[in-house]
């Protein structure tokens, strides 16, 4: 899975810091309220498929979203029993420091305060708002505590379909055809050089404001791909 060597540290590190700071999620911080004039499609309440004219902008992923701040962030994760951490930290702190800092690193990911990945990472540009938001598909062979607390099990109708059955009429149902498109071959000398259907792929939405990347398994049926949803400010 990605980056797993990085979560199975950060799931020890967070074992202690949940441990010493045992009130952080029962006692968050309070989230900074959204306008009620700013349309807002949260994820985990509505499906893509029933809402027409959508831009990222438009999106929420359990309270996340672009444009917010990272202090606005960490107050969503707490207010919503989840917590914001640091990617690719490459420092060495205390488990107090860890938890308290929270996210610090430009990409964040998005835990349970039960201490499992839900499978959503945010990227934080230099003036500390939300520039991207990722969601990649938990693989069928998983931990079953890490497919389970995935943020798209929670997703609607065809939006969850995309993430748990993936096929390219999925996507192309829910996000219709492609702005762009970008093959990624393989390496040189790879079997797979000559198969172009097991090439990596990004379909990318420029006015929506979405970038698809598939990674197709040649050893397995379409719907095992790999598969990562990025929102991004639209062009």
């Amino acid at each position: 899975m990605r980056r797993l060597a990085l979560r199975i540290l950060l799931r020890a590190w967070v074992i202690v810091a949940l441990a010493i700071v045992p009130g952080w999620c029962a006692n968050p911080p309070l989230a900074a309220q959204v306008p009620k004039q700013v349309r807002r499609i949260e994820l985990t309440q509505s499906d893509l498929a029933g809402e027409k004219d959508w831009k990222s902008t438009d999106i929420s992923i359990a309270g996340f979203r672009l444009g917010m701040t990272r202090d606005e962030a960490r107050a969503n994760a707490g207010q919503s029993g989840l917590l914001l951490l640091p990617m690719n930290v490459g420092v060495a702190m205390s488990f107090q420091e860890y938890l308290e800092r929270g996210c610090f690193t430009q990409w964040c990911d998005v835990y349970t305060c039960a201490d499992l990945p839900v499978s959503l990472e945010i990227r934080f540009n230099e003036k500390d708002v939300a520039d991207r938001i990722s969601i990649p598909r938990v693989p069928e062979d998983a931990d079953p505590g890490v497919r389970r607390s995935s943020i798209a099990r929670r997703f609607k109708g065809e939006t969850y379909a995309l993430f748990t059955h993936y096929t390219d009429e999925a996507r192309l149902k829910l996000f219709g055809t492609e702005t762009l498109r970008k093959d990624i071959p393989p390496a040189q000398g790879s079997p797979l050089a000559h198969e172009p259907k097991y090439w990596d792929r990004i379909y990318s939405y420029t006015q929506r404001g979405v970038a698809i990347y598939v990674s197709p398994n040649s050893h397995g049926p379409e719907w095992t791909s790999d598969l990562t949803v990025t929102f991004s400010p639209p062009e």
